[in-house]
């Protein structure tokens, strides 16, 4: 049969294939006798480079078409002369009958691993040379024979086996008699071309099939090799097979290979929308499943399931409606058969910032999903079932049980949809089977980084319906849609991997195997690029050499973004009368004569250009004209007097002799900070202090031209320090002087904590804040300095002047028995902005950002929650019993609230009765106060299905709950949750004690189980047999008379 892919035959009606460009077919697979079609055994090979004397380790998945089948995988030193014989066998066909004559089969999923010394292959599939017996192949080692490697790896069908580097349970230290699954999946190099060859062993076809069980079978994908230490993956190999109704292996009617490039060097993402080798089925052309080249699964099966335009999927309202992939001719359904996470690996900078796209639909109704980056790990997301958790999985399940703050997205109930704030938190490593490494704290989880918690993941949630796509990130940005959330990545320090992972988070119909569609992803690394102009001249700025953005001047700016590599160019126009000087560059000073950096034009423009953008880039382009030009660099208007407003920013000497002197700018508002005036011109740049000198030099005897001559003090950029004098003299007067204010930029953070009146203060009781700044050129402490919360910095927080693209990362640390409630950007004190509910906030600081942000803790709280249930068919329900809480550790003089279930359960109620009893009443109040030492006792009454809740109880206070002794009632108590410690990690915690009072008497069969009815009969019935004594002692007396 002919595939579809491209192949080479090394002999006509033969079946040994070598790998041919990015694609070679395999035709292990079985029709019943009777067909036209006929499927050849033989064996499938590639050859790669390698180091001679250099490890590399394999990885496959293996299943079986029938009952059990077994493959047999060899690497060796290439072959030139891996051939066919007379008789239709290949030199490793030969080499499996020579095992099977050893009485070599394996039995169940496992690897038997041999080292096989063979015969150099020779043409026509024979071998050069043989030994005594007449054998090509031995187990021990002679001259002139090459070492071949071998595995049998045995699988049955019920599902899909990982093997070597593939399975967590491939153990590299381990010798093979500790672990049953410790086998070496491991080659070393004889030469610089490695061969891999994958034959079909055996399967248990039986009957009139059995001749076939060489020729069938072997299902294997995902098959690569890597240098072991290394990530680097020579060959990879994923299978695409069609899906049919039953789901049953042995009915699938044709199998193709092909390559797929895993090898980890996209710096972002691969195959996003889901187009590339896409092979198409004959049963089901609108659905089908694949392993599809660059992305990975944990499901178990390893199957990851592509979707075409069809009209099976199915609205809310229950008909069919036609479904459109958003981009291209494929999406992804996450929901594939099982619950699984669908992850790519990209390579990635330290530093740089990457921004997320993507397209997200449900499938019969909302449905919900979760993005997570972060570092790759050493061990592979695992799980062992369908039912099993991997760790990606356990990471959102994490979060749905720890969030306690709103996080722009009902991530619970998702009872909306959209797209949640970005989730910050910390894992410890990734272990070998599904879980994570321990840590002291018993959680392998934690909202902020510590010695053991040190993997840094940001998790964003969308919940979207399913009547069209919906787009987040950058798709959204693109499509004009709002984004009030921060769809950026920065890569942290050391993470040279980084992965992009899918988790099924909820489908609208529970189901796990449908739902959540997936099209149209992006992971780009974009730069920031801004340009600014001085008076006396504009700019353009063009995307590419051939789309012009937007022209630039004096009074407004352009502010727009590049993806790494792309092109961008810059023009500069004079104005009349105008110079172009240059351009500062990134704080660089680009001189107009710097041939290296611009270009003229016939029409006198000059043009600066980027083939490939790496980084950000702030372009300042600097004109002048004869005088002296102030620019504010965004600060407020100049007056070169300060006390006449109506002077403006530019200065004109006239004559010889005429000076002027300067004074400071002045920021927006008070989190602006001067550094002084940069002077660029005659090549240079010089930054003076507020305080400088320019003055106009003549030619002797005349006063129309000459020179200008500035004097003052140096400043250093970094920290404004005014340093020693300095002079530039011989400025051509025509030319004049252009002067651009500098500036940092506050940036605060403060810490709050809740009051009981529910207002808030500046204080670190609940917790501390801190801030690491990368990009700083010499950040300036403003902790002492003025503003509008210049208080809070001194009190609670801490503060810095910085520059612009400064990235920032705080980070809140709440302290024992507080809880951290999110960072808030309180500009509107009367709505608060949730910026982020996780404790650590990053962002950068960009179009002259200053401001404040708080992070606002929460003490933790408790509910202790005392219920009563009365059991027993003689247990009386409506009766009140007594119970006690005694408390120590409250805060003194502290009142808290008291809840019960039923309303009419407060007041005074009647306690039931106990013999020799007087009647006792117990009143349920509705608060409490906790004395100076932070004790209380609490007594209340309850009865059956009633619930006392006692609020907001504070955090390491101790409980004990009691309740009186009714044993003489027949009553027998049983108190669970009695005792504790509220110190719970949640912020609001319902504790419960559950008191049950069981009081159970034998009566007749019939008799009614309600209490009252029953008492009643069973008096009755005591009555009665008093009667009948009485009677039985009468007549007594009656015959005694007669004796």
């Amino acid at each position: 049969m002919k595939l579809e892919l491209s192949t080479q035959l090394l002999k006509p009606q033969t079946n040994t294939k070598q790998a041919n460009g990015n694609h070679f077919a395999l035709a292990w697979n079985f029709r019943p006798q009777g067909t036209n079609l006929y499927f050849e055994p033989g064996s499938t090979y590639t050859t790669f480079s390698t180091q001679s004397g250099a490890t590399y380790e394999w990885g496959l998945n293996h299943r079986a078409a029938t009952d059990h089948d077994v493959l047999m995988l060899t690497m060796g030193p290439q072959q030139e002369n891996l051939s066919i014989n007379s008789a239709g066998q290949d030199q490793l066909m030969q080499l499996r009958a020579w095992l099977k004559a050893q009485v070599k089969m394996p039995q169940g999923n496992t690897v038997e691993q041999y080292t096989v010394y063979s015969d150099p292959f020779a043409a026509n599939g024979g071998f050069a040379g043989n030994s005594a017996d007449g054998s090509h192949f031995s187990f021990e080692q002679s001259d002139g024979r090459i070492a071949l490697s071998v595995w049998l790896v045995s699988s049955n069908g019920q599902g899909w086996f990982s093997f070597g580097t593939n399975s967590t349970h491939y153990y590299r230290d381990l010798p093979e008699e500790d672990d049953e699954f410790a086998y070496q999946a491991d080659y070393t190099a004889a030469s610089d071309k490695t061969m891999l060859a994958l034959t079909c062993y055996d399967s248990n076809l039986t009957g009139e099939n059995e001749q076939y069980r060489e020729w069938f079978g072997n299902l294997v994908n995902d098959v690569h090799v890597e240098k072991q230490g290394t990530r680097d993956i020579y060959s990879d190999f994923a299978k695409v097979y069609w899906e049919n109704s039953s789901e049953t292996m042995t009915t699938l009617t044709n199998y193709a290979f092909s390559t797929s490039n895993l090898k980890n060097e996209n710096t972002n993402i691969a195959n996003g929308s889901f187009e590339e080798d896409i092979h198409l089925g004959n049963q089901r052309p609108s659905k089908f499943t694949l392993c599809s080249p660059h992305w990975r699964t944990t499901e178990t099966d390893h199957r990851i399931e592509i979707v075409a335009k069809n009209d099976y999927y199915i609205d809310p309202v229950g008909h069919s409606v036609t479904f459109t992939p958003s981009d291209g001719d494929y999406a992804a359904e996450l929901n594939a058969h099982e619950a699984s996470s669908l992850y790519q690996y990209v390579t990635t900078e330290p530093g740089k910032q990457y921004e997320w796209g993507l397209d997200h639909r449900g499938r019969s109704g909302r449905d919900a999903m979760a993005l997570i980056i972060g570092p790759r790990q050493e061990n592979e997301p695992y799980k062992d079932n369908q039912k099993a958790l991997d760790q990606y999985q356990q990471i959102v399940q994490w979060i749905q049980m720890s969030v306690d703050n709103y996080v722009g997205l009902d991530v619970v109930n998702f009872s909306q949809s959209g797209c949640s704030k970005k989730i910050i938190l910390y894992s410890t490593k990734f272990d070998k089977v599904g879980g994570f490494a321990n840590a002291s704290s018993g959680s392998a989880f934690s909202w902020t980084a510590d010695a053991e918690h040190t993997e840094k993941w940001c998790v964003w949630i969308m919940a979207s319906e399913n009547d069209a796509w919906a787009s987040y990130g950058s798709n959204a940005l693109e499509q004009s849609k709002k984004v009030d959330y921060d769809y950026t990545y920065t890569i942290p320090d050391g993470q040279n991997q980084s992965v992009f992972a899918f988790v099924a988070y909820n489908t609208a119909n529970g189901s796990n195997s449908t739902g959540n569609f997936l099209d149209n992803i992006s992971f780009r690394e974009f730069y920031r690029i801004e340009t600014y102009t001085t008076p006396n001249g504009s700019g353009t700025y063009f995307y590419n050499a051939n789309t012009k953005t937007a022209d630039f001047t004096y009074a407004k700016n352009y502010v727009g973004k590049q993806e790494k590599n792309s092109y961008f160019m810059v023009d500069a126009k004079r104005d009349d009368g105008a110079v172009f000087i240059g351009a500062f560059v990134n704080g660089e000073f680009y001189s107009a004569d710097d041939d290296a950096h611009w270009t003229r034009l016939e029409d006198g423009t000059y043009r600066f250009e980027v083939d490939k953008v790496t980084k950000h880039y702030k372009v300042h382009l600097v004109f002048s004209k004869a005088g002296v030009q102030y620019d504010v660099n965004g600060g407020k208007a100049y007056h070169y007097d300060p006390y006449n407003e109506s002077t403006g920013d530019f200065v004109q000497l006239s004559g010889a002799g005429a000076s002027y002197t300067s004074h400071a700018a002045v920021g927006q508002n008070d989190d602006w900070k001067f550094m002084g005036w940069e002077y660029a011109g005659s090549g240079k740049a010089v930054r003076f202090d507020a305080k400088h000198t320019v003055t106009h030099t003549a030619p002797e005897g005349t006063t129309d031209s000459g020179t200008l001559t500035i004097k003052g003090k140096k400043v250093n950029p970094d920290t404004g320090a005014v340093g020693d004098a300095v002079t530039v003299e011989n400025i051509p007067e025509s030319q004049g002087a252009t002067f651009v204010a500098q500036w940092k930029y506050r940036q605060a953070f403060v810490a709050q904590l809740k009051n009981a009146d529910g207002t808030w203060s500046n204080v670190t009781t609940g917790g501390t804040v801190s801030s690491k700044l990368k990009g700083a050129k010499g950040s300036i402490d403003a902790g002492d300095g003025s503003g509008k919360d210049e208080d809070a910095y001194k009190k609670s927080g801490v503060a810095y002047f910085v520059d612009d693209g400064t990235f920032v990362e705080a980070v809140a640390a709440p302290k024992e028995g507080y809880h951290f409630e999110g960072w808030y950007d309180l500009s509107n004190p009367d709505a608060p902005e949730l910026l982020s509910s996780s404790p650590t906030y990053t962002y950068n600081v960009k179009d002259r950002h200053t401001g404040c942000v708080y992070a606002r803790f929460t003490p933790r709280t408790y509910t202790l929650k005392v219920s009563k249930s009365v059991t027993g068919n003689m247990g009386d329900k409506r009766a009140y019993f007594k119970m006690t809480a005694t408390f120590t550790g409250l805060k003194a003089g502290q009142t808290y609230a008291i809840e019960y279930s039923d309303a009419s359960a407060q007041g005074s109620h009647a306690l039931v009765a106990r013999p020799n009893d007087r009647a006792e009443t117990v009143e349920n109040k509705t608060a409490f106060t906790a004395d100076g030492q932070g004790k209380a006792t609490v007594p209340f009454a309850v009865k059956d299905g009633l619930t006392v809740s006692i609020k907001a109880l504070d955090y390491n206070a101790v409980y004990t709950v009691s309740e009186d002794d009714y044993s003489s009632l027949g009553y027998h108590a049983e108190l669970t949750g009695a005792s504790g410690t509220l110190n719970g990690p949640r912020v609001t915690v319902a504790v419960e004690a559950k008191a049950t009072n069981s009081r159970q008497v034998a009566v007749p069969t019939g008799i009614t189980r309600n209490p009252i009815y029953a008492l009643a009969i069973l008096a009755a019935g005591v009555l009665l047999a008093t009667g009948m004594v009485a009677l039985r002692l009468r007549r007594g007396s009656k015959r005694g008379g007669r004796l």
